[in-house]
């Protein structure tokens, strides 16, 4: 009798689900205590072939909760054009399977340096709506969104039995509403009762939003353990969330890559729980790559972040393994952490002012962390009558007496493992790959072209939807207009921009972050003295959309404002916009509709290089060592300069071979660890390209068939040398 009541309470609970609260301590999960370690993992950033390996590294490396975005704009590209859905489900439901809890944060704005901050572009076509603020239209929006995607993961919420135990609304909102006043405090608070009466179940969290009590508030950073005194000053019922730990840092195009050394990430988790925290998230556990234009502006396609996990799934030692055992030593003594009240921190007797102690007792165990801030000086100490030599800026963990982990002791930890590269292809065997050339039209239009004509030019976004990140402006100058030498004036300029007289280019401008627009621009050119008209074409291209600021909504790009030649004032000589490439308009990077122009077959010897580029290349057979795992696909695009790329109509994203310029660098700073650490203190890769190699997920290969890439190329350099590009397999070298 006693097996079938057992058996019975079972199933009950099992269809009630699980039961999550919280109290000041910590998550409580049917009455227990949890303390979590959880990673962030997006599932649009990598694709569902490497979903299993990942989470399986991530439990194996002591993940608890796996912590995701919704992509709004990834859902939703067009209003009512609901898209990609099963991603997020089989992801959620995936983690189900491997018995990890998820966070799930809905936003719906989400930053992530993702393209517009996840918003769709459509949203901004609402007469007089206000982003993340006190806005019908905006509110109006936001409810649908959440109200569906509520629909649609219902079943996955804990309180269902599903594996997601936190929700999130709105992101790192304080900030805007300081600046937005009322009306920015009002929509906080909407934005957390509408969230809450969607009914989910599981607690609501609002990041760094710091004056809301009916959601957790929780930090993001490099460091937050100073943070969680002033948490509880303010929600002493609220736990200590670190949402974001910084486990690197996101790349722009002419940056060299940013590294955070693994002594420094476990200071700062080690400081975290050692002050009282009970959850921490790694922002990233695995970057990913930006395929398919999804970048915020001026970022790169790698997503790498220096996470535990890199760009294509390995392991980045010595961050992953020495993580996995500060991870265990935590679970391990998670009963002690929990059980107490956080102590108060003690300086250390006869030790320096930044070295402290705080101790947690039970039941006559002691687990002690010994804390120096010290970023210059190492310091022995006297604890419980037992020196310990404590290095500056670490944390030593003692566990009743003994030594049980040091975060600035690499001593035993696998060493940085090499990649090792594989050539599968390169685009100048003959015998496998046959490579072609389309030139796209500058001045003429296509019959997929749909050329907007109007008096003055608009503003870019509104024509091209952000379905590409080119638009056309074309106007005839002639009569009295024309000049040898000229003089053109634009109101603003952005991105990049290119100047074409009769489709021969004869400028281009690019920059390269924010600093260096919304100003008025001068740019020279000249044409033949025997010339009575010409077509002038400027051609506008974003890097993205921005993912952080206040009022989106207004973001604009494109000719803006009054443009003046040689002083004469051609804002209204009429205009015509082709939004998007010809190329883009056709399709010619999906394999069934590149027939539909004539292609040139090209050798190294006769590349025109002299404008946009478009190139087909067909390669009859590719192989690659499956035995390895995962398997790791790369294009080296070293010998081109900047454009687009697509393997089989997957686009990989935006490549820019741009050398890193806008940094120090300095190969040895993985070792001079001392905080606090910032981006710029550690940097590699000086003088190199930003990016040389882009992520060709094995999903997206035809193995031992044929395969077909697309390369639009935009620049001019007689460098540029598409025979060149290499299709490459990564291995991790033996240790």
């Amino acid at each position: 009798m006693k097996e079938y009541i057992i058996l019975f309470v079972v199933l009950v609970l099992g269809v009630l689900g699980k039961n999550v609260t919280y109290d000041h301590r910590s998550l409580i999960i049917d009455g227990e205590r949890k303390l979590l370690i959880s990673g962030s993992i997006h599932y649009p950033r990598s694709t569902p072939s490497m979903w299993r390996s990942l989470l399986q590294n991530s439990k194996d490396g002591g993940i608890d909760v796996i912590e995701t975005y919704v992509f709004w704009n990834l859902h939703e590209p067009q209003q009512y054009q609901l898209e990609s859905m099963d991603l997020l489900l089989d992801f959620l439901q995936l983690c189900q399977e491997m018995d990890l809890y998820v966070t799930l944060r809905i936003g719906p704005y989400i930053c992530a340096e993702w393209n517009y901050g996840g918003f769709p572009i459509w949203l901004r076509d609402f007469d007089s709506i206000v982003f993340r603020d006190q806005s019908d239209p905006f509110q109006e929006q936001m409810t649908i969104w959440m109200n569906y995607i509520n629909t649609v993961v219902k079943d996955l919420y804990a309180s269902n039995n599903g594996p997601i135990i936190l929700v999130q609304v709105e992101n790192e909102y304080y900030w805007v509403e300081q600046q937005y006043g009322v009306p920015g405090r009002n929509y906080a608070e909407w934005a957390i009762n509408f969230a809450q009466s969607l009914d989910t179940g599981i607690p609501w969290i609002m990041c760094a939003q710091d004056d809301i009590a009916q959601a957790i508030n929780t930090c993001n950073g490099f460091y937050c353990h100073e943070w969680i005194q002033n948490h509880w000053n303010e929600f002493y019922n609220q736990p200590p969330f670190f949402t974001e730990l910084w486990s690197g840092w996101f790349q722009k195009w002419g940056e060299a890559v940013p590294h955070r050394p693994v002594q420094d990430l476990l200071y700062s988790v080690a400081m975290w729980f050692a002050y009282g925290g009970s959850l921490v998230n790694y922002y990233m556990y695995h970057g990913g790559s930006n395929f398919q234009r999804s970048t915020g502006q001026f970022i790169a396609t790698t997503y790498n972040y220096d996470a535990p996990l890199d760009e294509y799934g390995f392991t980045n030692e010595p961050k992953y393994s020495r993580t996995m055992e500060l991870h265990a030593i935590l679970h391990k003594y998670s009963d002690i952490l929990l059980s107490n009240e956080p102590p108060t921190p003690q300086p250390v007797e006869g030790s320096n002012s930044l070295l402290q102690s705080i101790e947690y007792q039970l039941n006559g165990n002691s687990l002690v962390f010994l804390c120096n801030s010290n970023t210059v000086n190492s310091s022995t100490v006297l604890w419980n009558n037992r020196k310990y030599m404590v290095s500056k800026w670490s944390v030593l963990i003692v566990y009743n007496d003994q030594e049980v982990f040091d975060t600035s002791d690499l001593s035993n930890a696998p060493s940085p493992v090499e990649y090792q590269y594989q050539n599968i292809v390169s685009f100048d065997q003959k015998s496998l790959v046959t490579l072609s050339q389309w030139k796209e039209p500058i001045f003429t239009f296509t019959h997929a072209d749909k050329v907007i004509v109007n008096s003055f030019p608009y503003e870019q976004i509104n024509i091209t939807k952000d379905e590409s990140d080119y638009l056309f402006y074309q106007t005839v100058i002639s009569g009295s207009q024309v000049c040898e030498n000229n003089r053109l004036v634009l109101n603003s300029t952005y991105d990049s921009l290119h100047i074409f007289i009769n489709g021969d280019r004869v400028l281009l401008e690019r920059f390269y972050s924010k600093v260096d627009q919304e100003q008025l621009s001068t740019y020279y050119y000249t044409v033949p003295g025997n010339v009575n008209s010409y077509n002038l074409t400027i051609v506008c291209e974003t890097m993205g959309l921005e993912n952080y600021a206040l009022h989106m909504e207004s973001y604009s790009r494109g000719l803006l404002g009054q443009v003046l030649l040689n002083s004469m004032d051609i804002t209204n000589n009429e205009w015509s916009m082709k939004p998007c490439l010809s190329g883009e308009n056709m399709q010619l990077y999906q394999p069934y509709q590149s027939s539909t122009v004539t292609w040139t077959n090209i050798t190294s010897q006769s590349t025109d290089t002299t404008g946009f580029s478009w190139y087909k290349i067909v390669i009859s057979n590719i192989t690659y060592d499956s035995t390895v795992t995962p398997v790791t696909l790369v294009l080296n695009m070293t010998s081109m300069s900047r454009g687009l790329v697509w393997v089989n109509g997957n686009q990989l994203g935006r490549y820019w071979t741009l050398e890193a310029t806008q940094n120090q660098c300095n190969d040895n700073c993985v070792n001079d660890y001392e905080g606090p650490y910032y981006p710029s203190n550690c940097r590699t890769g000086c003088n190199q390209p930003s990016q040389s190699l882009y992520h060709v997920p094995i999903d997206w290969v035809y193995p031992y068939s044929i395969n077909i890439v697309t390369v639009f190329e935009e620049d001019p350099e007689s460098t540029v040398n598409p025979t060149k590009i290499q299709l490459l397999q990564i291995y991790q070298k033996s240790t």
